[in-house]
């Protein structure tokens, strides 16, 4: 399938980072929505539906719960369709992931070679993670396209972080590709990245000697 390709100028963050703003800490008990997603194929498909659709969408996760994408989710290998792997939002709408009360959600991205989420807009667009952790990314190829970002990409549209933690994620620790990897945790391409009470921490790019901008 056609791969749309991504500029080269990029934030990188994969080091500690805390965002951090006034408001309270989100509780660590709640209902789920009744319309919530359960599993990592009904998160998949709602973001088909979001990518669809012109206007915007917010969808809601089970707090507490883990969504790890591995086996059948897998796939062949990197696309940019949404169909297997990482997750794929690249409508023309804002879209919010979110836990809105009671303990994080975990999106657990175990397919090897991996991102856990790619956010190419067609249009200016904002995503936000709220209450989530994003986790097990493992951005690694030869093609930039594949080697920068192991937790978030964000090219062409801005991210927002509120009260989401992105750890554990990789970027081309091959050490090979376009400059051995950036960013780690997350990857910004001509957009922004704001945050209230989030952190990017524990992330790795690069071989340890090559790698850019974290």
């Amino acid at each position: 399938m056609a791969r749309r390709r991504v500029a080269h100028k990029v934030l990188g963050v994969s080091a500690l980072v805390v965002l951090s703003a006034a408001a309270g800490m989100v509780g660590l008990a709640g209902p789920a929505a009744a319309d919530a997603v359960t599993t990592p194929a009904e998160l998949r498909a709602a973001i088909d539906a979001a990518n669809s659709s012109s206007d915007p969408t917010t969808i809601d996760l089970v707090a507490g719960t883990t969504y790890t994408f591995s086996g059948d989710e897998c796939g062949d290998g990197p696309e940019d369709d949404n169909e297997s792997g990482d997750l794929d939002l690249r409508g023309t709408a804002d879209v919010i992931l979110e836990v809105a009360t009671g303990a994080p959600a975990t999106i657990q991205m175990s397919c090897p070679g991996e991102r856990v989420i790619q956010f190419q807009p067609e249009s200016e667009a904002t995503l936000t993670l709220e209450n989530l952790v994003i986790t097990g990314g493992d951005a690694q190829g030869d093609d930039v396209d594949d080697s920068i970002g192991g937790g978030v990409v964000a090219a062409g549209g801005d991210l927002v972080l509120d009260h989401t933690t992105v750890t554990g994620n990789r970027a081309n620790t091959n050490g090979t590709g376009f400059l051995g990897g950036s960013g780690g945790g997350v990857v910004i391409v001509e957009g922004a990245l704001t945050g209230t009470n989030s952190t990017i921490t524990n992330n790795q790019a690069g071989d340890g000697t090559t790698g850019a901008a974290g």
